[in-house]
């Protein structure tokens, strides 16, 4: 073989080999080493790199090449680092891991090491296994995706869940487990231009055999545009995509990047759940905790109790309750944990609601719903839920307006002049002050009687409007402000009723309606809750014209 020089060889024939080396001091020397031993081709370095067990020649001599084997102490990069805003990982053509050893990953120590001892409680004991993943049964060992993950077949899938469920902990354990080059983006900060670059690099690692897994974080915050730069390459299969969203993806995603890939619903963690992970927190040396951590069973439950199932925040404020408990830096130090410093660490209970996502309308719906079974009770808890959360009380109060026509009507008018009265607070004072004027409102539209017949009887006018052709209105109920409108016949033969003892109805042959309408009904109103009548219902026949 011709021996090649180190400087025959350009910038560009070493970029290509260093893109699929670990990062490192070392990296260089090694590319040249690969290129040498190739006779300065760069694909024939690419390949020599991916044969385990390949002979060159290097600087220090005859070495051994391996993409596991490169350098020890450079292990901890082959890991990759979920913290950084875009970040990848290659790890060459080694053996895929088998279960009992994606358990193990968990328990090395290079993990503190990466995070560092004073990052967050919840990225310090993120687990690397799919056994450390609590409370999520889609991603057990044996479940269907277990399987796909441990033989490195996991297609496109849309991770949706609530906050702090396991989303981002179901990333990491994927990129510890592929031998793909894991790239990960957080859709708050990156956008088509970070997409394209990584296309590119995927074309180009795609030659020499390894396929790219993207995760994109808050998938939801991209618009339609920035989705469908994804799609061809999501489609192709050049990129695995894992998405993760606490959005329902059937509004947030398109229905083109939402038919090729698999939505697993993550659920939201019970208390006993957050309980188990906070115990394993305390019992993980690489927590940076302090050894001896004491928490009463009765501490951890309300801390879980009032995360409301946000595993990332229970952690996050057991490590503040630890950290204000401890009377020193020693790491022997006996600690104990009350309910107080809990509290402390979490300021305030969880309150689970976006104002622009499902949770928003979820909780609106449950109010209405509420309202509709006459439950005053589970009414006022859904308001609350609402108004404490931040929801602007003027959308509430908006929608108490519609329920009071829609579902009460005229069973008791008053039901809308107590709504737009609680809108005029909510405009006029504002939160917090108005709440307890919603909060009547609310009350009063419960317990009011309901009759849904004008939110009926509208519906069926409109259906016929939008249905059928718009006929004339009849001459004898049309305007005639002009001696020329008279003259044509309008308003001829027009029935004042008031000048007629009020009688309702048309004489004979005449009609409110166009003639092709003549007899249409809409409104019933026997369409009350039983037990109440119809306001302004006659209790005599109407005279007849």
């Amino acid at each position: 073989m011709a021996n090649i020089g180190l400087g025959d060889m350009s910038d560009d024939t070493i970029s290509v080999v260093l893109e699929v080396l670990p990062p490192g001091p070392d990296a260089r020397k090694t590319a040249l080493a690969l290129l040498e031993a190739s006779a300065g081709d760069a694909n024939a370095a690419v390949n020599r790199y991916f044969s385990t067990g390949t002979v060159v020649s290097t600087p220090a001599g005859l070495q051994t090449i391996t993409p596991t084997k490169l350098k020890p102490d450079l292990s901890s990069t082959l890991k990759p680092n979920l913290h950084d805003s875009a970040v990848s990982t290659s790890r060459g053509k080694r053996p895929m891991q088998d279960e009992s050893d994606l358990a193990s990953v968990a328990s090395r120590p290079a993990k503190q090491g990466r995070i560092g001892p004073t990052g967050p409680l919840a990225e310090r004991v993120r687990p690397d296994d799919l056994k450390g993943l609590v409370g999520q049964s889609s991603f057990r060992t044996d479940s269907a995706l277990g399987k796909l993950l441990r033989e490195d077949k996991l297609p496109s899938i849309l991770l949706w869940g609530p906050p702090g469920c396991g989303k981002t902990t179901v990333a990491g354990i994927v990129a510890c487990a592929t031998k793909k080059r894991f790239v990960k983006l957080s859709a708050t900060q990156a956008g088509v231009k970070e997409v394209r670059k990584i296309v590119d690099e995927a074309l180009g690692r795609q030659k020499f055999g390894q396929a790219t897994i993207l995760f994109l974080d808050e998938i939801h915050r991209w618009n339609k545009t920035q989705q469908d730069a994804l799609l061809p390459h999501v489609e192709s299969g050049l990129i695995t995509l894992i998405g993760a969203t606490t959005e329902n993806p059937s509004f947030s995603l398109n229905s083109a990047l939402l038919s090729r890939c698999q939505v697993v619903v993550l659920q939201k963690l019970e208390t006993p759940a957050i309980i188990e992970i906070m115990r394993s927190a305390l019992r993980n040396p690489t927590s940076g905790l302090p050894q001896r951590v004491n928490v009463a069973d009765d501490v951890l439950a309300g801390l879980a109790a009032m995360v409301d199932g946000d595993a990332r925040a229970a952690l996050n404020a057991l490590d503040f309750a630890v950290s204000i408990s401890r009377d020193s830096g020693d790491p022997e130090e006996s600690v104990t944990v009350s309910a107080e410093a809990t509290k402390e660490g979490l300021q305030k209970t969880h309150l689970l609601y976006d104002r622009a996502g499902e949770s928003h309308y979820n909780i609106i719906s449950a109010l209405h719903k509420s309202m509709r079974g006459g439950d005053v009770d589970a009414a006022l808890y859904w308001l609350a839920r609402m108004l404490e959360a931040g929801e602007d009380a003027r959308y509430v109060t908006r929608r108490l307006i519609r329920f009071a026509s829609e579902d009460i009507g005229l069973a008791d008018p008053s039901a809308l002049l107590q709504a737009t009265a609680a809108h005029t607070a909510a405009e006029k004072v504002g939160m917090p002050e108005c709440d307890v004027s919603i909060a009547q409102a609310v009350a009063y539209l419960a317990r009011a009687p309901k009759s849904t017949a004008v939110y009926k009887a509208y519906g069926a006018a409109k259906k016929l409007v939008l249905d059928k052709p718009a006929d004339p209105v009849p001459l004898h109920i049309r305007n005639a402000p002009t001696s020329l409108m008279k003259n044509l016949g309008y308003g001829e033969g027009y029935y004042y009723a008031p000048a007629n003892g009020y009688t309702r109805g048309c004489p004979e042959g005449l009609s409110y309606f166009p003639d092709s309408l003549a007899g249409t009904s809409f409104f019933d109103q026997s369409d009350v809750e039983p037990g109440f009548t119809m306001h302004s219902t006659r209790t005599t026949s109407p005279p007849k014209p």
